[in-house]
């Protein structure tokens, strides 16, 4: 293994730097102390990885309701990156007009919901079922009354807590 100060520099970002746009000094690059222009522009493995090629597939899955977690298990992208990349590229009420999958089917929600009702805290259907608990109660608070709702989650977390 070697050291880094063994290896030969880095092609990447090598250019000169300006603190003032000029004629030759026309790409910027940004820090937390501002703005400095460069005479080349910014590459490397860390921009841009979302390609035109993947992104025209990511929107057009996404139409199609995948949601941004399935993606990225799909393309190991991060969730957050899938969706900063979609929001930029579609206009807001496009983005907010596309149906996404539920996770949970009737057949899966009906039985959370019978399980609920049985004494199994979210959590433990969490563990259960590996969906997150906000999922999944936001499901079973849509399909139950407000008031047993909560009187199931009061009893249940008790349980859960005992």
């Amino acid at each position: 293994m070697s050291k880094l100060t063994d290896l030969p520099p880095s092609n990447k970002n090598k250019g000169n730097t300006s603190p003032v746009k000029t004629k030759t000094h026309i790409y910027p690059r940004k820090n937390r102390w501002g703005i400095v222009w460069s005479d080349t522009p910014a590459s490397g493995s860390r921009r841009n990885i979302i390609s035109k090629k993947l992104g025209d597939k990511l929107i057009e899955e996404f139409r199609d309701g995948q949601s941004s977690i399935q993606l990225e298990e799909k393309y190991k992208i991060d969730n957050d990156t899938i969706l900063k990349y979609i929001k930029s590229k579609l206009p807001t009420n496009k983005y907010n007009s596309i149906t996404r999958i539920n996770l949970i089917d009737s057949k899966l929600g009906d039985k959370l919901i019978e399980e609920f009702r049985d004494g199994q805290s979210s959590i433990q259907l969490e563990e259960k079922y590996k969906i997150d608990n906000d999922t999944i109660l936001k499901y079973i608070k849509s399909k139950l009354t407000h008031q047993e709702f909560e009187e199931k989650k009061r009893v249940n977390q008790h349980d859960f807590n005992s």
